[in-house]
């Protein structure tokens, strides 16, 4: 009898079924900058929300220049890969201003945080704020 989950696709093999579960892929927040540079205005983000939770953010892919400026003195976590840059062509900047706080990258064992990624090109300008990687990821550069 084949076990049914929603998560599982049964294979079959010579001793029976073997099932391998699928995990959802990350959600990939894009700043678009449709309105400013501004990075805690949601309409600036492909998923027209500020990136929380478990969403990859992506500053600058695609083969698109973006620069994003974060000023919030309230702190932004999520638990997404977070990519400056990301790209053959890509540009991506963050500059984190007077008065911000602290944007927390907190992915799982592998790099959460890559400046220039994939062949663009990434700039972060700490002028004040804290930007900080956690979990048991890294920041490449």
């Amino acid at each position: 009898m084949k076990p049914s989950h929603s998560l599982h696709r049964l294979f079959p093999v010579a001793t029976g079924w073997v099932s391998l579960m699928l995990l959802p892929a990350l959600h990939a927040a894009t700043f678009d900058a449709t309105l400013d540079s501004d990075y805690a205005n949601g309409g600036n983000w492909s998923t027209l929300a500020v990136p929380t939770g478990t969403e990859a953010v992506a500053i600058g892919s695609g083969g698109a220049t973006r620069s994003a400026v974060y000023t919030t003195a309230t702190g932004f976590t999520t638990s997404g890969q977070f990519l400056l840059g990301s790209g053959s062509g890509s540009n991506g900047t963050l500059q984190l201003d007077s008065g911000a706080g602290t944007l927390l990258y907190n992915y799982g064992s592998f790099p959460c945080s890559i400046i220039g990624h994939n062949g663009g090109t990434g700039t972060l300008i700490l002028n004040s704020g804290t930007f900080q990687t956690g979990g048991q990821g890294d920041l490449l550069v």
